[in-house]
């Protein structure tokens, strides 16, 4: 059995403790069976009076206090690896604690109850954290997880650090590890009014629902390693605005779901899928880009968003693999444009189109590597007043437009660059109304549009397909002149892509 030695130290008062306002405390700790040490709390046992005579009473346990600095080695020159179980439970007096880079391992309730807290600071030496190890402190504000490459083991995700009711702030500076299978999530449905959080560079991995339910969280600022935004990650995050992140390769299912105040995605230019349902009820989002990098778009990805104005799918010659049809159609109640610069696929991409039955949209692109248009791609767009057809526009599928029993009234300018006049299968324009709709074609090319099947029904058809623009546009992406994609403020020369499938060269001074 390992024998347990108690050491008292003392520690003076200086010049400098004195200015910290530290209170003396005698250390205690026990030695470990490798000859280092553990802090512990210490007990006595009380001295009572019982008919006059003096006796023994109930053994009782002193608390640490004041702004305690736990030393890094004991008198006898042991060094302090350890804190104990229950070391400082309820030492309500304690108003800080600084842990030295010696210890590696936090027991079981270890910080109990210390009510006079205000941050935590878990230093990088440590390499688990017991049962409960940072619970019911209730004044602390910050919590401090430092850098290290090393992980963070604790045995369940359940109350650690849930309970701290005052908490605002968490650095997380290293991966955290649980045990548990059923409650991994160390910061999921926190009491406190944790409104920021921010990753350390160290970090790469946080577990599915990690975050969820986090009513009060506003900002998010993860590690520049993080790669996959998993399952639930911020499920319910009602009021969460704001998620600075910038290597995302993946967004799992319901990753954002229901971020009712979320302002943008994420940046999105190294993501590769957003799974069903990721931003599904963010309802403050008003401009999203999908990104060229992104090959595949779950079923119901971006579903009510009704505060989306203008949707950004940019260039690519491989098709978008998109979970459902109409996955921008009457639930996207406020779009306005939309640039398509793909061809989109999905397992009944023959019968339905993206954007069918949006009620709002005015502006419509189909242009980079486009080459067709899908069965009822318009249906229903009763707002639509100008669509525009790349180059490469090569087919466009039955009733793609919608049909003559719901015309699209407020259409009134289709411009189509490509060359050859598109194939049109049957119906396909049949819900345009050719007398007032105008069609603008390539110069070389309006004879051809005036032969053939389809195109010829125009009453009006115009030259000069590049000189027109639809009525607006904004920058849907910049490169530099050699050609990579810029990303945040750019100085200097410039290309910028624009929502209506042209390019331009800019100088940006400021």
């Amino acid at each position: 059995m390992m024998k347990t030695i108690l050491y008292t130290l003392t520690l003076a008062l200086t010049a400098m403790t004195t200015a910290a306002q530290e209170v003396e405390n005698n250390w205690h700790f026990e030695v470990n069976g490798d000859g280092t040490a553990t802090v512990i709390n210490y007990e006595h046992d009380t001295k009572v009076w019982i008919n006059g005579m003096e006796t023994i009473g109930t053994t009782t346990y002193d608390c640490y206090s004041g702004d305690a600095v736990i030393p890094s080695v004991t008198p006898e020159g042991l060094t302090v690896t350890g804190i104990g179980k229950e070391c400082f439970r309820d030492c309500d007096r304690l108003t800080s604690l600084t842990i030295p880079g010696t210890v590696k391992t936090i027991g079981d309730a270890a910080i109990w109850g210390c009510d006079n807290l205000k941050e935590i600071v878990i230093p990088s030496s440590v390499e688990v954290m017991g049962s409960n190890a940072v619970v019911w402190c209730d004044s602390v504000e910050k919590l401090i997880i430092e850098d290290s490459p090393n992980t963070l083991e604790i045995p369940s995700g359940y109350e650690m650090f849930r309970t701290l009711k005052s908490l605002q702030y968490i650095y997380q500076g290293r991966n955290i590890v649980s045990n548990d299978n059923t409650w991994k999530q160390v910061f999921r449905s926190m009491n406190g009014p944790v409104e920021t959080v921010e990753q350390g560079p160290q970090v790469t991995q946080i577990e599915a629902g990690e975050f969820e339910s986090n009513k009060s969280l506003k900002t998010v600022k993860l590690s520049p390693n993080m790669t996959v935004i998993p399952t639930n990650a911020f499920y319910g995050c009602e009021a969460l605005e704001d998620v600075d992140a910038c290597a995302i390769a993946s967004i799992g299912e319901n990753a954002f779901n229901y971020c009712y105040a979320l302002k943008a995605t994420p940046d999105l230019s190294h993501c590769k899928e957003i799974l069903q349902w990721a931003f599904a009820h963010c309802k403050a989002i008003e401009r999203v880009v999908i990104s060229s990098s992104v090959d595949t778009l779950g079923y119901g990805a971006f579903y009510d968003n009704d505060a989306l104005t203008e949707l950004i799918i940019e260039d690519y010659d491989r098709p978008l693999k998109v979970g459902s049809s109409g996955m921008f159609r009457d639930a996207n109640s406020h779009l306005k444009k939309a640039y398509f610069g793909r061809n989109a696929e999905s397992a009944n991409y023959l019968q339905y189109g993206i954007i069918e039955d949006n009620p709002s949209v005015e502006e419509i692109t189909f242009a980079g590597s486009c080459s067709y248009l899908r069965g009822s791609e318009f249906a229903g767009c009763k707002s639509l007043k100008t669509v525009r057809l790349g180059a490469n526009m090569k087919e466009i599928s039955a009733h793609a437009f919608g049909w003559s029993s719901q015309p699209l009234e407020q259409l009134t300018k289709l411009i189509c660059e490509a060359v050859e006049p598109p194939v049109c299968k049957d119906y396909a324009l049949d819900a345009i109304d050719k007398e007032k709709c105008v069609l603008y074609v390539p110069t070389e090319s309006i004879e051809l549009y005036r032969d053939a099947n389809e195109w010829k029904k125009f009453f009006e058809t115009q030259t000069s397909v590049n000189g027109i623009q639809p009525d607006a546009t904004t920058i849907a992406a910049s490169f530099t002149l050699g050609g990579q994609r810029a990303t945040g403020v750019q100085h200097g020369l410039i290309i910028q892509r624009t929502s209506n499938g042209t390019t331009r060269k800019v100088i940006i001074n400021n």
